[in-house]
């Protein structure tokens, strides 16, 4: 035992120093190359990721998926250092007094919009309405309005009457402001209103679908998107992808620290003493009052329901056909089954919903709802399935001899013997199943649904305040979990006859 007690603390002293924590030293970090040492974070597919691989290979650098969350990391001391956008950092800098900027003129690249290889002409409009934007002097006033963190610019409306040319289909994660975020429960800022007007100009309603950054790419490329938009740096590999428009503006990126780097006699204190409860308070009044954000929630939380429920019925009626497939003495249909079960049970379901949505899909316009519907129906007909088999080969197959035998027809004994049976032993494992389903739902935003994940993505991309919508989304899986789940404890209550007097 002693052995293997030394052998277990050496190797957590080994792992330790690989940690996902700060780094251990707390050297001062005054100029850009101390960074060097330390642990840097960077938002995935940004401007930002691009400079800190050049800029700072030696460093520790780490990804995130959006750049709000790089604010609260070095913030919170998890990393040492961030690379973010200068203009967020003007906006936001208020909101987190332990953050100090080293500088905020690193590494200019020009960004522009991504638009698909299909269609060259859409490109050549683009250019030619961000040449004129630029030069009249419009481009300036809604860069300078919207970088305003006290803005009241609103986004302009389409008149649908007055687009007589279709419907262009643009994709943006909304949460990069000013350039792209949501604000009043819709998606605004500086890129999103170029969209709107370049689409009025060309007489085309403007669709605007919210996604993952690392899926917008891959969304125009395959086409199932025309525009792409998020300040995007124009670079060799991702022109393979797609076509870029004219770099309409050089983003700046800044290189921020943890105050704790800094000399102490050059940080001002800024700690306030505010209660717990009213710091809660402000937070709900920012993350859910503040314009109309709760509006968020319940189109999230519709769409989360919509897929679950639709998803549960069409994958176990599914379920029941593989599983009749699954038992049937025709060694082909059981075969087939049995590899179709064996492969969606082995297969991540976020794969499985990339797969169906860019390839399966890839060149229809069925909506990406439906596409989550379908691709979910599979993945849990597959688990229902091995369910269903092993509760009705666990009912004695005597019971089936002696209904035949008082002169029931198979389907008679399969419908008044062995179902009810069936469905008393399968719902207590069926609802651990559809618990997973309903959390395997979150991951919709990478094929552009707006579920309650996606929610709240939105909600921290506006506040930069990660714990309090992480929270309330939290609670509202909780609520919905706890509620389907009880109407499935009912069923089973209902379903057995010893339990009904409880």
């Amino acid at each position: 035992m002693k052995k293997w007690f030394y052998f277990l603390s050496a190797l957590v002293l080994l792992i330790l120093p690989t940690g996902c924590g700060p780094s251990s030293q707390h050297n001062v970090i005054t100029e850009v190359k101390d960074v060097k040492e330390h642990s840097l974070m960077v938002a995935t597919g940004t401007v930002q990721e691009l400079a800190a691989y050049k800029l700072f290979s030696e460093a520790d650098i780490r990804q995130i998926t959006s750049e709000p969350d790089v604010y609260y990391a070095v913030q919170s001391g998890k990393v040492d250092a961030g690379m973010v956008s200068a203009i967020s950092l003007a906006m936001v800098r208020h909101q987190f007094p332990d953050i100090y900027c080293i500088t905020d003129t690193l590494n200019q690249l020009p960004c522009s919009f991504a638009v698909s290889k299909k269609k060259p002409e859409l490109r050549d409009k683009l250019n030619a309405y961000l040449e004129e934007c630029i030069q009249s002097g419009e481009f300036k006033k809604i860069y300078d309005d919207w970088s305003d963190p006290q803005t009241t610019r609103s986004m302009p409306e389409i008149d649908p009457s007055q687009c007589p040319n279709g419907t262009l289909v643009t994709a943006t994660p909304a949460i990069g402001p000013p350039f792209t975020m949501m604000k009043d429960n819709k998606v605004s800022g500086i890129e999103a209103e170029l969209m709107v007007r370049f689409a009025s100009q060309i007489g085309m309603n403007l669709e605007i679908q919210v996604m993952e950054l690392p899926a917008v790419i891959a969304s125009i490329a395959s086409g199932k998107c025309d525009i792409g938009f998020c300040c995007f740096c124009i670079t060799e590999e991702r022109s393979k992808q797609v076509d870029f428009a004219i770099p309409y503006i050089y983003e700046s990126s800044a290189l921020i620290v943890n105050s704790k780097f800094q000399p102490q006699e050059g940080i001002e204190g800024t700690t306030t003493n505010t209660s717990f409860w009213t710091q809660m308070k402000e937070s709900f009044t920012r993350n859910v009052i503040a314009e109309d954000r709760y509006m968020l929630l319940l189109e999230g939380l519709q769409q989360t329901l919509l897929i679950v429920i639709f998803s549960a019925i069409v994958g176990t009626l599914w379920g029941m056909i593989l599983c009749y497939l699954y038992m049937h003495r025709n060694r082909w249909l059981y075969h087939t089954a049995s590899l179709y079960i064996d492969f969606m049970r082995c297969m991540p379901q976020m794969v499985f919903l990339m797969i169906m949505f860019y390839i399966v899909f890839g060149s229809t316009n069925i909506s990406s709802t439906i596409v989550a519907i379908i691709a979910f129906a599979l993945c849990f007909g597959a688990y229902t399935a091995v369910i269903f088999r092993t509760v009705v080969e666990s009912i004695d197959r005597g019971q089936t001899e002696a209904s035949l035998s008082m002169g029931f027809t198979k389907v008679q004994t399969f419908l008044h013997v062995i179902l009810p049976q069936a469905v008393q032993r399968a719902l207590p494992i069926y609802k651990s199943e559809f618990i997973g389903l309903i959390k395997a739902t979150s991951i919709v935003g990478y094929i552009a649904v707006f579920d309650l994940t996606k929610a709240g993505d939105m909600i921290r991309s506006r506040t930069y305040e990660p714990f309090f919508p992480l929270l309330l989304i939290t609670l509202i899986y909780f609520l919905i979990i706890w509620i389907l789940s009880w109407a499935l404890k009912y069923a089973e209550t209902k379903t057995k006859p010893k339990r009904r007097k409880f």
